[in-house]
Order: structure tokens, then sequence, then C-alpha cells
């Protein structure tokens, strides 16, 4: 994200084309991305537009724990995947969080069938 900081100019699609899909996510949503105190937002309307949120940008580190936050802590209560992904939503975005989301609850859901062990994010 070193190119958002470093100009407000959005780079050309050459330069960005051969990077991951992440990468190439976050350039094509260029005019959402902010920072905040230093943090990578992206500002997010919801479906009806009566609200904009600055989701934090999560990078890949701390993606596994705020999914166990928001879903698996005894807190989070299995919440599902609509609310779960509400919950991530209103504070935290990522390129592939609906995807991941969705496997990851029903990753949990399997799990919790065969009485076991933790659920780790695609």
């Amino acid at each position: 994200m070193g190119w958002k900081k470093a100009s407000e100019r959005k780079p050309l699609w050459e330069d960005e084309s051969p990077q991951c899909r992440a990468v190439k996510t976050l350039w094509s949503q260029w005019d959402q991305l902010l920072f905040r105190n230093g943090v990578l937002c992206r500002k997010w309307e919801n479906d009806i537009g009566d609200q904009i949120t600055n989701q934090i940008a999560l990078p890949n580190t701390p993606r596994q724990t705020d999914f166990e936050v928001h879903h698996i802590h005894t807190t989070a209560s299995h919440r599902g995947v609509w609310k779960t992904m509400s919950a991530l939503q209103s504070l935290y975005y990522w390129p592939g969080l609906i995807t991941a989301v969705h496997r990851s609850v029903a990753m949990s859901v399997d799990q919790r069938k065969l009485g076991g062990g933790n659920v780790v994010l695609p």
C-alpha cells in the first residue's frame, strides 16, 4: 500500500497488472482508500446508503484473530455467516473477506460437528 501513501495519483494499470489479486482489488478501489491516523482504510457505504464507515484494511496477519473474535469467541456465540460478516465489515476490510467468512463459518460448523479444533481462515 506504499503507492497509496506515496501519491494521491492512481498508478497506471500496466504497473499494477502483474501484482497479486489483492493488490489489483485495492487498486480498483483507489478512490475509496484513505489514511486515518496512518492506517489504511476503505470508505464503505452500506446497502441502504445511509451509513458510511471507514473500514480498516487488514493485512493477512490479524485476520484470523478478528474472525475468531467475531465468530468463534464465547461472546460471539458462533453467529453464522451474515452476522459474522456484518460484525467484521463494520470495522474491517480485506480483498476476499466475504469468501473467507463463508468458507470459515462452514469449516467452523464442520469442526464443531466433529468435536474439534480451531478454524483457520482460507
